[in-house]
């Protein structure tokens, strides 16, 4: 039951239904008996095993989740900030040779505007909260952690 439970999360609503009338049918179950005939105690009874056999088997996978999670926000928040912490580096041996004063002006203005790009879409797209929510959004995106604050909210 569970097994098939679990395939039936990847099916859409037509799939799971054709599925859950097999189901009914090999188990010698008519669907709608079922849920006609049977008490509210039956049916309760029948719900609470189900759901207590989904917690057995998701709960090492759902524990796993969390420190899945922690890494992965780690590790994007590791690349992201040497990301930026290269490109400043670059900026600043630029602004030191005569010769790359061009490549100097070009890569600040390009970091410059996709700041302001990602500040001013902070902004647009938390205008009709808080104050606080718009301020914290907007310094998110100032501080370079939008990926992070991103890779965290899903």
């Amino acid at each position: 039951l569970i097994q098939t439970m679990l395939a039936h999360m990847r099916l859409d609503k037509d799939q799971r239904r054709n599925a859950g009338r097999e189901w009914y049918a090999e188990s010698g179950l008519d669907a709608a008996n079922v849920a006609n005939q049977a008490t509210s105690a039956e049916r309760s009874a029948l719900v609470k095993a189900v759901v207590a056999e989904l917690a057995v088997k998701l709960r090492l996978p759902l524990k796993l989740s969390r420190f899945r999670l922690v890494a992965r926000v780690l590790v994007i928040l590791v690349i992201s900030q040497v990301d930026l912490v290269t490109d400043l580096l670059m900026l600043v041996q630029y602004a030191q040779q005569a010769d790359r004063e061009w490549a100097f002006v070009a890569s600040a203005c390009i970091m410059g505007m996709g700041l302001v790009i990602h500040v001013i879409a902070a902004f647009a797209m938390n205008t009709g909260r808080g104050a606080s929510a718009v301020v914290r959004e907007v310094l998110i995106a100032a501080t370079f952690l939008a990926p992070v604050v991103g890779t965290h909210k899903f």
